[in-house]
């Protein structure tokens, strides 16, 4: 058969290979030619690299004669540092330059588009007849149509938040009411795998998302809070239900249609206006988070401490710097490079810790020695990693008070950490020890003499998890215990590296209202003046914020401003750009980060006026080449992380309960000028203290095109990206508000006899007209509001009290039976967590709200645990918690799988029993007197032999008989046993002479290591708490 020739695009894609490879290996040789390793080295060891990777970036210049032939070969050249610091175990800094290439971005309004948009107006003409034509709508209805207007009319069209509005559907919703735009909003959090800013471990990843109910949803809401039908079928149900009454087959094939229509149908209804760039937000096609509640709230009404904060020095941030004889500062966070007298001293460092670790039999005691007798020498590092393994091997009350006292900790936290931690063996110390210290120890090093050493956790854990190795998941967890003790101990910020399969991004998402940036700018003055600051360090930091808020420039690109950075007489705008010179080199993040921001434009009047001031006496007094913003009576740059903490400690002062940093400034930046860009201005000036005539100037100055495309890359460059994806993935928060402020301007004609129909409490006046959905918004706000919806669900679940709802409410409240058996509502997994948060918090409501169980459960439980804890022996001891000195834990831990398998076995014994079960009772009591938690299992006195036959009577069932073990009084006589029947069904094999005289011992027998089990304890504690009166009745 004769060969087929390929058609031209084969060709010519065959073509490219071959030149993009020919183009690789001439890069390849290129850079072996001019650098080759020894000579490298070389030119290392007599401090020349600098000078000869200099002249080799101009060779690359000269080279390159195209964009793509120049990035082949900076990636030769990254890849030959790389192998360099392989070979020689040194720490080169890779090449920084980067080069991108813009993608074009796919066209909106294809053919495709046009297809799904003629769905659209079928769906659109198919709902409008079903809603005309219906007489009355079914429960499922209701709850169908809530969703299908949200999907046509509020902007959901993506499958994770349809499941979580159902969600919020079946747990009654709570909508916030934002008065200055009169808009209703519910705050969504629904699952996102692999983006989202909701993020805690073992836990499924999930985003903030903020929906704003346009009139139609708010209808349809209306009608079901007050009919308040149970939900019993998931989305894809209620979708399938609706789409048959609309004249479709209801299969999925329809739904997924309709979901991929939505965006065409939202950008196309009337008097909305929404752009490309926001509908692919509410798609969740573009990466993107919202505002949760908590920092919604924040933003709009900050909640500012009220305390008179005393700023004592011991409370400020020290100068972490060095002062050279030329008043010039060295930064204490300038990296030390790695040399080989360090890398063989970390080396032998570690070399000690894993001996110590593996050999040495108390190995606690032998850390606590080391570090003690050498702590001077310890760097921060090192010490932490100390500490934490010291933390690991259980350390006593005392030994944590002496080592806190040492290093100036803080004990109770310390304490409170460990009584969260499990018990675990040496051999697992040494395993997590040995997965990450050596990498932690390397990387961590150039970062020691930073006073400031929390804010390199993030590029230190990024370098460690980058290395190949195959454990890289359990690296990961480990890392996150080793920050959780950080965290607890040396106030270091949320893990903030999220690279495991459910998290691999993770953005901040917090913004600062202006209200809250003027609270901390009035703090400065009084700041400084308790400081080493002075008056005049003040104005500048107060430059440096308002920079920072208006422009969005980060921290390190506003301190590496120079004098001749600024341009202009009035100072007009700064050129950011990178610049090397002798003494400095400045760098920027991206390529694209280079820009030009012109301040008149972007900072109000008076802020530019001040800005102006400082400027002129800088060029007054400074050099061109200086820093732009240095200390009073210095020349040297600031140290970023000086500026970041003076913030840092102002405003947690003035917000005491949010998560904010410096960075906030920039988030801050992005959402106001997205804003400005994007929306009007009665809008704009619910959100920020731009005036209209400050919305004006900076519209006409940075948006030259009415095109959307055109605006979110002017805001992407004001930031220094080079597309607007990192910016929405990263920036912007609000973007779900501002889609949903369009969408809840559609405001469509509806005949009175629909809306009736719809929703027939509505109090309306007959009409043959149309009813605008606007002129009833006063009616739809009292009935959706906070306020109105708590009184309907007291409504609601009056209204159930007959059916599902009230069984649940007495299921759980009132149960008859214990938690895990077969006719209990709650299982033995969710009976531990229901404890264990009892123990961990005091708030009912907080503990209520996270399990979604009754308040009046958890209160009882609460007191009954309270009580627990209480109950002291005859020595005045406490007979149930299990360390006073660190925790008032009272249930222990499950620590082999084999105790882990009885509780399946248990439960199914136990359904047999009701609560108020007259033996069992009697039972529990016996337990109460007798617990004591130096035991693993129950003592018995010879003349109390009768209560443990009352109670083996009651728990010898309930377990297998073969871990039943008894010590027996050692007195040489057991014949008066053969009268007692349940003490006699134990194994005589698990009877054997114990070392009291006058008691029996009861416990459970492990039958693998024949050791006592601690799960007789956990299953009865569990029991007792769950129990409503059996501590009444001591």
């Amino acid at each position: 058969m004769p060969k087929i020739a390929p058609v031209a695009s084969e060709r010519r894609n065959a073509e490219r290979k071959k030149a993009r490879e020919k183009e690789m290996r001439q890069a390849q040789h290129f850079i072996l030619r001019h650098l080759p390793l020894d000579a490298l080295y070389e030119a290392y060891q007599s401090q020349q690299q600098h000078t000869m990777l200099q002249k080799l970036e101009a060779l690359i210049e000269d080279e390159a004669k195209s964009v793509r032939y120049k990035k082949m070969l900076y990636h030769c050249y990254r890849k030959q540092i790389t192998l360099f610091n392989h070979s020689y175990a040194l720490e080169l800094d890779l090449p920084s330059k980067q080069l991108v290439t813009i993608e074009r971005d796919h066209l909106e309004y294809d053919r495709d588009w046009l297809q799904r948009s003629k769905h659209a107006h079928l769906v659109q003409h198919k709902l409008w007849r079903y809603w005309h034509t219906a007489r009355q709508f079914s429960e499922d209805e209701i709850i169908g149509n809530v969703l299908i207007s949200s999907i046509l009319f509020a902007g959901v069209s993506a499958p994770n938040s349809l499941d979580d509005i159902l969600a919020h559907l079946r747990q009654g919703p709570t909508i916030h009411h934002l008065p200055a735009l009169d808009l209703q909003v519910l705050f969504l959090e629904p699952l996102s795998p692999h983006y989202g800013d909701i993020y805690q471990p073992d836990t499924p990843l999930r985003k903030s998302r903020t929906l704003v109910l346009d009139r139609i949803t708010q209808l349809w809401l209306t009608r079901f809070l007050q009919q308040a039908p149970p939900v019993t079928m998931n989305v894809t149900a209620y979708l399938s239900l609706i789409l048959v009454r609309m004249g479709f087959i209801g299969q999925a094939a329809d739904i997924a249609k309709l979901l991929a229509c939505a965006s065409c149908h939202w950008m196309q209804l009337d008097q909305v206006g929404l752009d490309p760039a926001l509908s692919r937000c509410l798609e969740e096609k573009t990466n993107t988070c919202g505002l949760s509640f908590e920092s919604f709230q924040q933003y709009l009404n900050p909640v500012q401490s009220s305390q008179h904060v005393a700023l004592d020095k011991l409370a400020l941030a020290r100068f972490p710097e060095t002062i050279s004889t030329n008043g010039s500062v060295r930064s204490a966070s300038t990296p030390i490079p790695l040399n080989q007298e360090s890398i063989a001293s970390l080396k032998q460092l570690h070399k000690h810790l894993l001996k110590t670790l593996r050999f040495n039999k108390d190995a606690l005691t032998a850390l606590i020695d080391d570090i003690q007798h050498q702590y001077l020498q310890f760097l921060e590092p090192a010490k932490r990693i100390c500490l934490w393994l010291i933390s690991l091997l259980q350390p006593s009350t005392a030994q944590v008070q002496q080592l806190s006292g040492l290093f100036g900790l803080d004990t109770a936290a310390w304490l409170k950490y460990l009584s969260y931690q499990q018990h675990l063996k040496k051999s697992s110390v040494y395993s997590y020890y040995a997965k990450f210290a050596e990498a932690w120890l390397f990387h961590s090093y150039p970062y020691t003499e930073d006073p400031n050493f929390n804010i390199h956790l993030e590029d230190v854990y990024s370098k460690i998890l980058a290395e190949e190795q195959k454990s890289s998941a359990q690296k990961l967890r480990i890392l996150k215990r080793f920050h959780h003790f950080q965290k607890m101990l040396f106030q270091a910020d949320d893990f903030p590296v999220y690279m495991d399969l459910q998290a691999s991004s993770h953005p901040r998402t917090r913004i600062l209202s202006f209200h809250s940036l003027c609270a901390v700018l009035d703090l400065l003055p009084r700041y400084a003046m308790s400081s080493q600051f002075n008056p005049h360090d003040a104005d500048m930091l107060k430059l440096i914020f308002i920079l920072a808020f208006r422009t969005g420039m980060r921290i390190n690109e506003i301190l590496g401003l120079r004098v001749k950075d600024v341009e202009g007489p009035a100072c007009t705008s700064i050129w950011i750009r990178p610049y090397r010179s002798k003494q400095h080199e400045h760098t920027l993040k991206t390529e694209s980060a280079e820009r030009n921001l012109p301040l008149h434009i972007l900072l109000m009047p008076n802020e530019h006026a001040a800005f102006s001031r400082y400027c002129s006496s800088k060029r007054i007094s400074a050099g061109k080449d200086d820093f732009l913003f240095s200390l009073w009576n210095r020349s040297g740059r600031i140290p970023a992380h000086v500026v970041s903490q003076v913030f840092s400690h102002l405003i947690k002062t003035v917000l005491p309960h949010g998560d904010y940093s410096f960075h906030t400034l920039r988030h801050t930046a992005a959402n106001h000028l997205a804003l400005v860009l994007t929306m009007p201005y009665n809008m704009v000036k619910v959100f920020t203290d731009y005036t209209e005539a400050d919305y004006q100037r900076i519209r006409s100055h940075l948006l030259r095109s009415s095109t959307a495309q055109d605006v979110w890359y002017s805001l992407a460059h004001v930031l220094g990206h080079i597309t607007p994806k990192e910016t929405f993935k990263s920036y912007l928060h609000l973007t779900f508000m501002m889609a949903g402020y369009r969408l809840a301007q559609y405001d469509p004609p509806i005949p009175y006899s629909t809306i009736k129909t719809i929703c027939p409490d509505l109090v309306l006046q007959a009409t043959s007209k149309d009813i605008h959905l606007s002129q009833l918004s006063a009616q739809l706000r009292l009935k959706l509001t906070t306020q109105a919806l708590r009184k309907n669900n007291t409504v609601r679940h009056r209204q159930k009290a007959a059916t599902m709802a009230n069984q649940q409410t007495n299921d759980l409240c009132h149960e008859h039976y214990y938690p895990g058996t077969t006719q209990s509502k709650i299982s033995m997994p969710m009976a531990v967590q229901v404890i264990r948060h009892c123990e961990r918090f005091h708030d009912i409501d907080y503990i209520a709200n996270k399990l979604n169980l009754p308040t009046s459960m958890i209160e009882q439980c609460k007191a009954n645990l309270c009580k627990l804890q209480t109950i002291q022996n005859q020595k005045g001891k406490p007979r149930f918690i299990r360390n006073p000195d660190k925790s008032q834990r009272v249930l222990p831990c499950l620590e082999t799988s084999e105790e882990k398998s009885l509780i399946y076995d248990f439960c199914k014994r136990l359904s047999d029993y009701p609560k108020d079960d007259p033996q069992l009772i009697q039972a529990l009591k016996i337990f109460i007197q007798k617990n004591n938690t130096t035991e693993s299992g129950l003592i018995f006195f010879l003349k109390d032999i009768d209560q443990l036959e009352a109670f083996l009577a009651v728990f010898y069932p309930l377990f297998p008989a073969r871990y039943w073990a008894c010590d027996l009084p050692n007195t040489g006589s057991v014949q008066y046993l053969e009268n007692f029947q349940w003490l006699n069904k134990i194994n005589p094999c698990n009877k054997i002479p114990g070392k009291l005289k006058k008691s029996f011992r009861i416990y459970l027998k492990s039958q693998k290591t024949n050791k006592s089990l601690s799960f007789l304890k956990y299953i009865i504690i569990i029991l007792i708490i769950f129990h409503p009166k059996v501590l009444n009745r001591l």
